[in-house]
């Protein structure tokens, strides 16, 4: 059964870390793969133009979400909600575990051609590729399209890279998050 797409706004975009993993009955889940490493457990989850990172270990939970529906963010454990996606790069301690950073950038298109011949991020490098289309009502040839490419994802280090793309706003949504896994005897 193909889901359709429902356009989101760039405007309404959030981006959330938490410290504590996000429930699955939040989001309608449209793809989703699970990394298990000695250190640390990690579900990515693409969710209609957005994506989910849970990741834990024994003692912590790390979140990162992106979505347009401020409705299923829950409050508690929040660490930070950033509301414009434009160009921000944030770093944090999570628990004693994790060391988490991430770059967040926006990327806008002059026309429908330059959108359509850049859609989608090289995944040659990537370990992992999660993809999904979304069928579009528009009269855009381009799908609307959310991938989270995997790039490290040893015992010590987790890199993602996520794209999100905005057909109707000849937008994308790119995130670049690195997440390092202290050992036991840090």
């Amino acid at each position: 059964m193909k889901h359709i797409y429902i356009k989101q706004d760039i405007k309404n975009l959030q981006f959330g870390l938490y410290k504590r993993c996000l429930e699955p009955n939040l989001f309608h889940i449209f793809k989703k793969l699970t990394i298990v490493r000695n250190r640390y457990r990690a579900n990515f989850w693409i969710i209609g133009s957005s994506h989910v990172v849970n990741i834990k270990n024994e003692q912590t939970e790390l979140a990162e979400v992106i979505t347009a529906d401020a409705k299923v963010l829950p409050s508690t454990g929040q660490i930070e909600l950033i509301r414009s996606l434009e160009n921000h790069h944030c770093e944090f301690h999570v628990g004693e575990k994790f060391m988490y950073r991430t770059s967040l950038k926006m990327i806008q298109y002059p026309n429908e051609k330059s959108f359509s011949k850049n859609s989608e991020p090289d995944h040659n490098k990537a370990l992992f590729h999660l993809k999904h289309s979304f069928p579009s009502t528009e009269t855009s040839t381009t799908e609307p399209v959310t991938i989270i490419n995997v790039l490290k994802a040893n015992d010590n280090q987790l890199e993602i890279e996520t794209f999100h793309s905005f057909v109707e706003e000849l937008t994308a949504v790119v995130t670049h998050s690195k997440i390092k896994v202290n050992s036991e005897h840090s």
